[in-house]
């Protein structure tokens, strides 16, 4: 795979905060990028959304904790694998430019409409049980009942 430019970097990213969802405080992509470029490489700010995907943390405010920890330590300290990594970048754009003036559209012309980027499902929790006060059971006659009803009655 060929190296990636810092704007092809940030056009990614920028897809990725806006495809997969992510609650960026009603501030846009190219604010928050702007901002974190005044600090962090292109590289380490992908990693960071990457990073948060991963978690399932999608939250702007997530991205920066991952970025201020990392810059901290002085290094990327990221979990997920290259697997994961292809699976969501996948039907990100690869090549084209990314202009970050205020003169540039907000959404790139590049950017793969939202039902061609993979989906990543969250599987939502099991229904919660009723309390014990209201179980009762559906088989009766099974053999775990019958071993239990015969160890109850040996006591």
């Amino acid at each position: 795979m060929a190296p990636r430019t810092p704007d092809l970097q940030i056009l990614q990213t920028a897809t990725l905060l806006t495809c997969y969802g992510f609650d960026l405080k009603g501030l846009t992509p190219r604010f928050l990028l702007e901002h974190w470029l005044q600090q962090f490489s292109p590289q380490w700010i992908r990693l960071a959304v990457l990073e948060a995907l991963y978690q399932g943390r999608y939250k702007a405010v997530s991205v920066e904790h991952l970025l201020n920890f990392w810059g901290q330590r002085g290094q990327p300290n990221f979990h997920f694998n290259h697997d994961f990594e292809r699976l969501v970048s996948q039907k990100l754009p690869h090549r084209g430019p990314l202009a970050l003036s205020p003169s540039a559209p907000e959404a790139p012309a590049a950017t793969p409409p939202r039902s061609a980027l993979p989906r990543v499902e969250v599987l939502s929790s099991p229904p919660r049980p009723r309390s014990i006060d209201h179980f009762t059971p559906t088989v009766t006659e099974s053999d775990l009942f019958q071993k239990l009803q015969t160890a109850l009655n040996q006591l």
